[in-house]
C-alpha cells in the first residue's frame, strides 16, 4: 500500500506487512470517516505470477489505522475477498468473494502459478453490519446478498443512493441493498474496476468510467456515485 504523488511520481510506503510476514495482494480499499483504510487481501499476486513471494498469510480483510500504524484483520471467512466498499452514512459494508477464480499454492511445486474459474467456488457479494464506537468502525453479523450471474464480483463500490455496484465478467451488475439486481450495463470485455468522476457540465458524480481485460468504457446516468470528501 503505497501514495502517490501525481505531479512528482513519488511513492511511499505506508503499509506491506503484518508483524512481518508480506501481505499477499492488498486488492482493494476504502478509507472511512476516521481515516482508517479498510482492504481486501486475497492471493492473486502470486496465482497470476505478479511475484517471486509465496503467501505468507492466510486470504482475509483488515483495517489499518495511519496515524498510529496499528493494523488489524476484520474479517477471514472469505475464500478471496475482493471489492470492498461502505454504505452512505455507514450503515453496512460489503465485501466481494472471488474465490470461484483461485489457483494452488503448492510450497513443494513454487513455478506453479494459474487460475481456474469454478462455478461451485465462492462468487459471492457480502454485507456486514457497522458498529461505531465514536473513534473506530467494526463489523459483525455477516450475511450473502447476491451470487454473481456471470464470472465473479470483482471490483464493487455503492452509489449515493445506497446501490450495490459489482464488476461480474463482461458487464456491471446494480443491486439494492438487499441484493435485488436492478440493471445491468452490459459490455464485451471483462470488467475489473470502475470509478465515478464528476460531469463538467453539472458537477454530479454522473459520470461512470469502466476498465478490464481488453476496454475502457465510459456510461453517463442519473446513478450518482458517492459524494467522498
Amino acid at each position: 500500500m503505497r501514495t502517490l504523488d501525481p505531479t512528482t511520481n513519488e511513492t511511499v510506503t505506508l503499509l506491506n506487512n503484518y508483524f512481518g510476514y508480506y501481505f499477499n495482494t492488498v486488492d482493494d480499499l476504502v478509507v472511512d470517516k476516521y481515516g482508517d483504510v479498510w482492504f481486501t487481501d486475497p492471493m492473486y499476486s502470486w496465482f497470476n505470477d505478479l511475484t517471486d513471494t509465496a503467501p505468507q498469510l492466510e486470504s482475509a480483510s483488515y483495517r489499518f489505522r495511519p496515524s498510529t500504524g496499528a493494523v488489524a484483520v476484520i474479517d477471514d471467512s472469505c475464500r478471496q475477498p475482493n471489492g470492498i466498499a461502505f454504505s452512505p452514512g455507514y450503515k453496512n459494508l460489503y465485501i466481494s468473494d472471488s474465490g470461484a477464480v483461485a489457483g494452488t499454492y503448492a510450497p513443494q511445486y513454487p513455478d506453479i502459478h494459474s487460475t481456474s474459474f469454478n462455478t461451485t467456488g465462492k462468487r459471492t457479494v457480502y454485507v456486514y453490519d457497522v458498529y461505531d464506537s465514536g473513534s473506530m468502525l467494526s463489523i459483525g453479523n455477516r450475511r450473502p446478498i447476491y451470487l454473481a450471474q456471470d464470472w465473479i464480483p470483482d471490483g464493487l463500490k455503492v452509489s449515493q443512493a445506497g446501490y450495490v455496484v459489482t464488476g461480474a465478467g463482461r458487464g456491471v451488475d446494480v443491486l439494492d441493498e438487499f441484493g435485488q439486481m436492478i440493471v445491468r450495463v452490459q459490455t464485451n470485455y471483462t470488467v475489473q474496476n470502475f470509478a465515478w468522476v464528476a460531469d463538467k457540465k453539472t458537477g454530479k458524480w454522473t459520470e461512470f468510467w469502466m476498465c478490464g481485460n481488453g476496454g475502457v468504457s465510459r456510461v453517463r446516468w442519473e446513478l450518482e456515485g458517492q459524494h467522498l470528501v
